[in-house]
């Protein structure tokens, strides 16, 4: 279906600042920090009114070391700030980059408020060095350039180092069971293209063919294994079965984890894990691992101002290239890649099932959609699983259609064809197909119709604005109802007065 993509969103966001608010502020420090393995390089800058002055430091990357870096920091700000400035002892801020793990025994030594910053964002110089870097970023924090970032607790930081190495083990385990396919398929046994080799059967023919039988299956080979290859497929059944328990045993810790939690919803109250899980699977096609990796790493649903930047973190909200007020192409960004991956195969699950109104509404999109409709239209359930999650997750409510209104059918007129106002081609066309009243028309153009051989963007581009006028029309018609009924009420209102005046 062709037409002017929706540009609202891309000018005045729900969450943006809007006209006459305060954007910028000119702080009274700045301290950068560029982090490597074996140093770090500080920079602070102290705001004296008309000039800015500037301190800087290296420091190694020892315990005794970053603690003498926070001590020297305050004591170049106390120093060189003025005495109304309050003291940055209880409430530190500085800004460094996200070197891998390299930066957080540097937050952790100096506590603070940090601004962590991607380098591809933070860092446009042509020129590169150490000193170069944290000057620049000295500036980014005394303009403010930065919010502030989110640091997870201690008891949140162990849930994810146990369910990073739940999702490892699960990794390598799927590993063995490739390169075991791999071994029996240069022997001829292909049975592996119809039995899933990690199934029951799966690993029982391979446990046969590491023995050195012949499983009774369809795609195996008369060529039993040879010595060498039965003992490197054992080996790698045995370390597959090893690995299994070990992510069943992590995901079990993992679990009692995450149900221990108190998780911080809306207006400030304390809930617990377990109760927020819960709540998360009644989002239609969230299961029990999506609602755990969502708690993992959301962690407090608050630090969102709204759902759109909550839908831009999980990687489903297009960015908008926006010129003369059209948009020119749309990008979509990253974003968190592992909650991204889980939502977009939540999306297609319910897409292909077909079963819940979300579903169906994705449905609909992928037909009608002829090239890459079905990653179009899973992307587009993907982003409203993630606003719905969060919406669960801050209010600790369960999941209800209530709220939404795309998935309600509106009532149309069922005119014959030739009330439609169509072309003479697509009139013809759709006689051909037999579709000879709205309401076929209507229920073809939200099942397969773009799908039906004959059926361009022409055909679908009339019937939406023929659905797009019926809709406008009965907008204006409810519009009128109300309008009469409150002049009624009005009416009403000014006699009783009258009467009781006079």
């Amino acid at each position: 279906m062709a037409g002017e993509p929706r540009t609202v969103d891309s000018f005045t966001p729900s969450c943006d600042k809007q006209d006459g608010e305060n954007v910028q502020t000119l702080y009274a420090y700045g301290v950068g920090i560029d982090c490597h393995s074996r140093f770090i390089q500080v920079c602070v800058l102290c705001n004296k009114g008309t000039e800015v002055i500037r301190f800087e430091k290296d420091f190694a990357t020892g315990w005794d070391q970053l603690r003498a870096a926070k001590l020297w920091i305050l004591d170049m700000l106390a120093a060189n700030l003025p005495a109304a400035t309050p003291s940055p002892a209880d409430r530190l801020e500085y800004t460094l980059e996200s070197t891998g793990c390299y930066h957080l025994p540097v937050v952790r030594a100096l506590g603070g408020v940090p601004h962590i910053v991607n380098p591809l964002l933070a860092n446009p110089n042509r020129r590169k060095t150490d000193v170069l870097d944290a000057r620049m970023l000295a500036h980014h924090a005394i303009c403010g350039l930065w919010p502030a970032s989110f640091l997870p607790p201690d008891e949140v930081q162990e849930l994810r180092v146990v369910w990073a190495q739940r999702n490892e083990a699960k990794r390598l385990s799927t590993r063995c069971i490739n390169r075991s396919n791999n071994l029996i398929l240069r022997w001829g046994h292909t049975f592996g293209a119809t039995i899933a080799p990690s199934s029951t059967l799966g690993i029982a023919a391979l446990e046969d063919l590491a023995a050195g039988k012949l499983p009774g299956l369809q795609g195996v080979s008369d060529t039993p294994l040879p010595l060498g290859a039965r003992a490197v497929l054992t080996t790698l059944l045995a370390t597959r079965r090893s690995l299994v328990a070990e992510s069943q045993r992590f995901e079990q810790l993992a679990v009692s984890l995450a149900k221990s939690l108190e998780c911080t919803i809306r207006g400030g109250e304390l809930r617990k894990g377990s109760e927020v899980l819960t709540l998360l699977q009644t989002v239609p096609g969230i299961g029990p691992v999506t609602a755990m990796l969502w708690l993992v790493e959301i962690v407090e649903p608050t630090r969102f101002p709204c759902g759109k930047a909550v839908a831009a973190f999980a990687g489903c909200d297009p960015t908008l290239k926006v010129s003369a007020g059209k948009v020119t192409s749309t990008v979509r960004r990253k974003g968190n890649a592992r909650l991204h991956t889980a939502l977009m195969q939540a999306a297609g699950s319910l897409i292909t099932r077909n079963k819940e109104s979300i579903g169906r509404w994705g449905y609909q999109i992928w037909k009608r959609k002829k090239k890459g409709g079905f990653k179009t239209a899973c992307g587009a359930v993907a982003r409203r699983l993630a606003i719905a999650m969060w919406h669960v997750h801050s209010k600790c409510e369960p999941f209800s259609y209530q709220g939404y209104n795309f998935w309600r059918q509106p009532s149309l007129p069922d005119v014959s064809l030739s009330e439609m106002g169509l072309s003479p081609y697509v009139f013809r066309k759709f006689q051909e197909l037999g579709l000879v009243t709205s309401q076929r028309v209507v229920d073809a153009f939200n099942s397969s119709l773009a799908s039906t051989p004959g059926v361009g963007q022409q055909c679908l581009l009339e019937v939406s604005l023929w659905l797009q006028t019926q809709m406008e029309r009965q907008n204006q018609g409810q519009s009128q109802v109300l309008s009469q009924a409150s002049g009624v009420e009005t009416q009403g209102n000014t006699g009783s007065t009258s009467s009781a005046l006079s």
